[in-house]
């Protein structure tokens, strides 16, 4: 690639030399002076003497750590112990347990090792606001880590990345292995699919679309997710911005999927008619009791000319239930959460049957049918605790508990919300995020009704 960018494409071909003894020295003066300190004699010829000093990138590093050393009388150790390192990646290792020391001792959540991992893993890099969501932190909190890793960071469009893939290494080999390195995978693709998910069609403007584009689908095959891949390239939204900006990457993210043309082009027709049954949820307000029934017939028998009706019907009427409980129809959110499971459970789909139960349960909550909420959700736990991943399976201990606080059954709640902040805490590998976050409130609020004021200060804390 390097020969093709010289050769045929005519860039210019530049050399960095090692540093000269001298211009060891006089950089090493320099950078030293920006920031009030300096070397004495002796320990200036001993940096000079580091063969590894020679190049600029070590030498930056070495003198960096050098300028926010804060004691005189330990200097001496500092630079042995810098110079001790044979590679750079080895000593940026040293420049990540320094953070840590001055940035995460004491505390029960490493934000150095999770800001470093996020960074590193990301495809184009991460904005500060992303980084601030994924932790669930202040610009406060970030600032004080943001400056101190800054000199080591490129800022492209907003996007924060690591200048040097001497770092991205030492990340990797210090943090990133086996199962630690799939979660932050893991982590990110679900902030990614939740910011496609969540938002409605009129919400997701270009930009949106292009960071999710930008991000998601390399982060699916990294962690070999096929199936999720293939969803991912075939929403219609991703889709159309890929086809449009990078048909390459649509390309290649379409053979990686390993799915027949057919097939996929049955996923992008499915995805076309869910955004059609979101327009006509948005137009169903507008018209008379005539028109909506057109338009539900319309909508039904654009789902019925699919081959698979079943599925595709099914998960319209899902669509539609949760747009008609955003907006407070309950009875028409019911009757299509009824519908939907019906048709799941009779093909056998039992995880969609219990996203349907655990939806009656959570609109029978807001319509203070408490009894019947208990029993829809208590049928979602029992089917969750098998077929679901446990994030969903903790969101229905979480939804029944909170159906026990508001029915004033707090010990109970307890036990519940304890049991699915632990099952959240394993899924996310001990990192915080809404989910945690939330169970934290409901524990804070749960203890606060009980009279244990401690607990609950903790908590909210």
């Amino acid at each position: 690639a390097i020969t093709e960018l010289i050769e045929t494409r005519r860039y210019q071909d530049l050399t960095i030399k090692p540093l000269r003894q001298e211009d060891i020295v006089t950089l090493t003066k320099g950078m030293l002076k920006l920031r009030g300190k300096s070397l004495s004699s002796n320990q200036m010829e001993v940096v000079v003497r580091q063969q590894q000093c020679r190049n600029p990138l070590y030498l930056k590093v070495v003198l960096e750590e050098l300028s926010v050393h804060g004691k005189f009388e330990t200097i001496d150790d500092r630079i042995e112990e810098l110079l001790n390192c044979n590679k750079t990646e080895e000593l940026f290792i040293k420049f990540l347990k320094r953070l840590e020391m001055d940035y995460s001792e004491g505390s029960s959540v490493n934000l150095v090792k999770d800001i470093m991992c996020y960074v590193c893993i990301a495809n184009k890099g991460l904005s500060e606001s992303e980084i601030l969501e994924l932790l669930g932190l202040t610009s406060t909190q970030l600032s004080s880590i943001y400056y101190a890793i800054k000199k080591y960071l490129t800022r492209q469009s907003a996007l924060l990345k690591f200048s040097y893939e001497e770092l991205n290494r030492a990340i990797r080999k210090y943090y990133l292995n086996g199962l630690s390195l799939q979660k932050y995978y893991d982590i990110l693709i679900d902030y990614f699919t939740n910011k496609l998910m969540s938002k409605a069609s009129s919400q997701l403007d270009e930009t949106s679309v292009a960071r999710i584009a930008s991000e998601l689908p390399h982060l699916l095959v990294i962690s070999n997710k096929l199936n999720k891949l293939a969803d991912c390239v075939c929403n219609i939204h991703i889709f159309q911005w890929m086809a449009t900006s990078t048909p390459i990457d649509l390309v290649d993210y379409w053979h990686k999927t390993e799915l027949e043309a057919n097939d996929l082009s049955k996923k992008l027709e499915i995805s076309v008619k869910n955004e059609l049954a979101t327009v006509y949820a948005d137009c169903y307000d507008k018209f008379s009791a005539t028109s909506k029934a057109t338009y539900k017939k319309s909508l039904l028998k654009q789902y019925n000319q699919s081959e698979d009706e079943s599925v595709s019907l099914a998960d319209a009427l899902m669509d539609l239930s949760i747009l008609y409980f955003d907006i407070d129809k309950f009875d028409l959110a019911e009757d299509h959460y009824l519908q939907a499971q019906r048709i799941f459970k009779r093909i056998d789909d039992n995880i969609q049957v219990a996203r349907a139960l655990n939806g009656l349960g959570l609109l029978n909550f807001k319509k203070m049918h408490y009894d019947k909420a208990e029993e829809y959700i208590l049928q979602a736990i029992e089917i969750r605790k098998e077929e679901a991943d446990g994030h969903e399976y903790a969101d229905s201990i979480n939804n029944l508990a909170c159906i026990y606080m508001q029915t004033n059954k707090y010990v109970e709640a307890e036990v519940l919300l304890l049991k699915s902040l632990k099952i959240y805490e394993e899924f996310y590998y001990g990192l915080r995020n809404l989910s945690i976050c939330g169970s934290y409130n409901n524990l804070a609020r749960c203890y606060r009704n009980l009279g244990q004021l401690d607990k609950a200060e903790i908590y909210y804390k």
